[in-house]
């Protein structure tokens, strides 16, 4: 958990040296540490003997359905940032 907030802090700071959008640091920096929290959450599971492979699978694939749902709009977002 220190190490997600820690990296999450890291990340933002650099962007804001950067001078990258407040809205979007914010962004990035949330999904840093949901991203490091995750791996930890995961990482303790298979460390206590469960495993781990039918929730990844899961996701997987709930990210992928998600992923093709939002093509278009991810699309334009994207167009828009840049």
């Amino acid at each position: 958990m220190l190490i997600a907030f820690i990296m999450g802090r890291a990340a933002k700071k650099a962007m804001e040296l950067r001078k990258v959008d407040p809205s979007l640091t914010s962004f990035i920096s949330k999904t840093i540490r949901l991203l490091i929290f995750i791996f930890a959450l995961l990482a303790a599971l298979s460390a206590l003997g469960i495993s781990v492979t039918g929730l990844i699978a899961f996701f997987s694939a709930a990210a992928a359905a998600v992923a093709l749902a939002l093509k278009d709009r991810l699309s334009d977002i994207a167009s828009g940032i840049i």
